[in-house]
């Protein structure tokens, strides 16, 4: 679920920062950090997440804590970047839009 509820956990500040979605698992309370982009992803995001990983880590040293990048496309710079750790997984997405007449 959304960490502390819609109104903490989307664009949650941490550092004079803000993660996108923070993710928390209902019974193993594990962080999950979500950064969104709307297009390619690529090697400067894995810095970008890693850094929020590390300031969730402070704030929270009992907690595991790992981190989705969620893009259009993801640039193989990346897929390098993040095969350095396994806290880091990638996703892409796909959306459609199908109108009918009303």
């Amino acid at each position: 679920h959304i960490y502390g509820g819609i109104g903490i956990g989307v664009e949650y500040s941490i550092g004079g920062r803000r993660i996108d979605v923070l993710l928390e698992h209902e019974q193993s309370k594990e962080l999950l950090v979500v950064e969104l982009k709307s297009g390619e992803a690529d090697f400067k995001v894995f810095g970008q997440i890693s850094m929020y990983i590390g300031l969730l880590g402070r704030q929270f040293p009992e907690r595991k804590i790992n981190g989705v990048i969620v893009a259009g496309s993801i640039d193989d710079s990346l897929v390098q970047a993040c095969e350095t750790t396994n806290k880091v997984s990638l996703k892409t997405y796909r959306m459609s839009i199908e109108l009918e007449d009303a």
